[in-house]
């Protein structure tokens, strides 16, 4: 497993992709109302990143079919990997966004997830475990602890909150790709995979659903959604190990922490 150590060149131009990042992001969530098309978020989105000399990090990604937009949104039973569309956000409706942009070849990646109106029960816990969850993760980001650490916080606020994990999706290293190594995982135990090293990049996203955690792909061959049709959230920022304590370098969903 090739797990890159970050250089001070490297993080500081990581950082700032990140920051770029943050303001793309806090203007998505000024753009999201009742009645919007996800096109058109996502068009937003993708002017934005481009007025601020960067290129956005998922459109044209893997394949077949490469992904074709700038952001992932996501809704309800959709886990991850929504395509953006004519589809219309409505009343009631649990909408996910992850989104990263390259800055002189410099990667970021976060995410977040917000609920149209008031929310029900159901979502509004779901929400908290997502949340809250990926905080527990972040914390056990340090160097000499192992990946298993952040995988096992995850996992026991979830399952605690009564929700599970996804288990086929993985948080992962950033920075100078999109996806690096190590494979952050949302279930797990300490001493579990790779050993934390001062310098590693990581993103860690916490995809939770309120029922099982069986996944399907939808038809348009990206977009994962829940196989029982249970609301499902995720929440994602990319941070920088330390001795010490993490350093979150998106900073997205900094307003509410357990």
């Amino acid at each position: 497993m090739n797990c890159i150590i970050k250089n001070k060149h490297q993080i500081n131009g990581i950082r700032k992709s990140c920051q770029l990042l943050k303001k793309v992001e806090d203007r998505i969530k000024k753009e999201i109302h009742i009645g919007v098309t996800t096109r058109e978020i996502d068009r937003k989105a993708e002017n934005m990143i481009l007025r601020l000399g960067s290129t956005p990090a998922f459109k044209g990604v893997y394949g077949p079919p490469p992904f074709p937009n700038t952001t992932c949104i996501s809704i309800n039973e959709e886990i991850v990997h929504g395509i953006p569309s004519k589809r219309t956000i409505k009343e009631g409706d649990l909408v996910s966004i992850d989104c990263g942009l390259i800055y002189h070849g410099f990667y970021s990646d976060a995410a977040f997830s917000i609920v149209m109106g008031e929310p029900t029960d159901e979502q509004d816990n779901l929400m908290k475990a997502t949340r809250w969850s990926m905080f527990d993760g972040i914390d056990q980001a340090v160097a000499g602890n192992s990946v298993g650490h952040i995988s096992h916080a995850i996992q026991t606020r979830v399952q605690s909150m009564g929700c599970d994990v996804v288990k086929v999706l993985s948080g992962h290293g950033v920075g100078i790709a999109l996806h690096e190594d190590p494979p952050i995982y949302n279930y797990g135990n300490p001493g579990d995979g790779v050993m934390l090293k001062s310098g590693m990049i990581i993103a860690i996203e916490t995809m939770v659903v309120a029922g099982n955690d069986r996944v399907k792909t939808l038809g348009d061959g990206w977009t994962i959604a829940s196989a029982d049709g249970r609301p499902t959230c995720h929440f994602e920022e990319s941070l920088l190990v330390t001795n010490n304590a993490p350093e979150i370098l998106t900073c997205i969903n900094e307003d509410d922490r357990p």
